[in-house]
């Protein structure tokens, strides 16, 4: 079925934790400015852009609308600007949830778009170290669309007419990738054996796929339209292994450097907030 959240709490103006701030502006101007059509945010991992379909980072969903409103159930922010979105998660964001990984959202904000001088939310990141106070957690339900039992914040999955057929087969890169890489705090040697793991299922990809591609140069009459799609498939898995490496090796400062820095995919700088 394709589903859909209710509004969920995604920013709130005010300091983050990390010492920059939201102002109650810039959640006012992102909720009353954003429109799919002119310029729509996807759901990504930890701000993480996969370059090809089916690999370990690819989007896990659409942000299909924005409104702001004040906050009355928690106390240390009650009467501050909440920033709330509705999204459209993919089956792949769903199963994560379920396992409980990467649980709450990470805002992707522009403060000057298209020099309109009024800030734009170009991406969501969903991730378990939110920057903004306040998040609300994801859990969506089963077919049901019910909350999971005991998240009391939760955004809560509405189920529309439109189905998909489910998806069969063996897990996908996506989720082996993300099982050993997302997982709960953990010590620093837990931490680097799941980067290991992760940097293991890329190879094996990239094995694979090279595999096939040689199998394609031995055959006595290759598709020669296959087989230039193959080779391109190849060559664009090498550059994004490559630059996941370069991403993996600045975890070894144990901060949260593990996370790229936000651009929208546009280059410009972007508050991951």
């Amino acid at each position: 079925m394709k589903l859909k959240t209710k509004f969920t709490r995604v920013a709130v103006e005010g300091d983050t934790i990390d010492g920059r701030e939201i102002t109650r502006e810039q959640i006012q101007q992102m909720a009353d400015s954003y429109n799919p059509k002119r310029y729509a945010a996807r759901i990504w991992p930890e701000h993480f852009r996969g370059l090809i379909p089916g690999g370990p980072f690819d989007a896990l969903g659409d942000v299909t609308a924005l409104k702001a409103e004040e906050i009355s159930d928690v106390d240390e922010l009650k009467g501050k600007l909440a920033l709330y979105a509705q999204m459209e998660p993919t089956e792949q964001l769903i199963k994560m949830n379920k396992a409980s990984q990467k649980v709450f959202t990470s805002i992707e904000m522009i403060t000057n778009f298209a020099k309109s001088n009024e800030a734009y939310m170009v991406g969501l990141a969903v991730t378990d170290t939110p920057a903004s106070q306040g998040t609300e957690m994801l859990a969506f339900g089963g077919e049901t669309g019910d909350v999971i039992a005991g998240a009391e914040h939760a955004a809560v999955l509405e189920m529309e007419t439109e189905s998909t057929e489910e998806e069969a087969g063996k897990p996908s890169l996506f989720k082996r990738v993300m099982e050993a890489m997302s997982k709960k705090e953990r010590s620093d040697d837990e931490r680097f054996s799941d980067i290991n793991s992760a940097v293991e299922e890329i190879a094996k990809f990239a094995t694979e796929l090279e595999s096939r591609l040689s199998d394609s140069e031995e055959a006595s009459n290759p598709s020669t339209e296959a087989f230039d799609a193959l080779k391109s498939e190849h060559e664009s898995l090498k550059e994004q292994f490559t630059q996941l490496m370069e991403k993996l090796s600045a975890t070894e400062d144990g901060n949260h450097s593990d996370r790229p820095a936000a651009d929208g995919g546009s280059g410009q700088a972007v508050a991951d907030c």
